[in-house]
């Protein structure tokens, strides 16, 4: 009985350790997931106003282009 009360101990030590390793792997993976998805909305932003320049580039020369036609009318 007393063997038994022991290694059922020690089974209880082992599933808490085996918890506690499965819950900083899960808190790594997260911490890893939250840093890529902060490094991918960084990279949209720079996306989003590279094509903010880029419409407004577009919008200078259809104007300039327009006023091109008008003046050799």
């Amino acid at each position: 009985l007393f063997i038994g009360i022991i290694v059922d101990g020690m089974q209880d030590d082992r599933d808490l350790a085996e918890e506690e390793a499965d819950q900083r792997r899960f808190d790594e993976a997260e911490r890893t997931r939250r840093q890529i998805a902060a490094r991918e909305d960084r990279r949209f932003e720079e996306v989003m106003e590279e094509l903010r320049a880029v419409k407004l580039e577009l919008a200078a020369l259809a104007k300039a282009q327009s006023g091109d036609r008008t003046s050799r009318r």
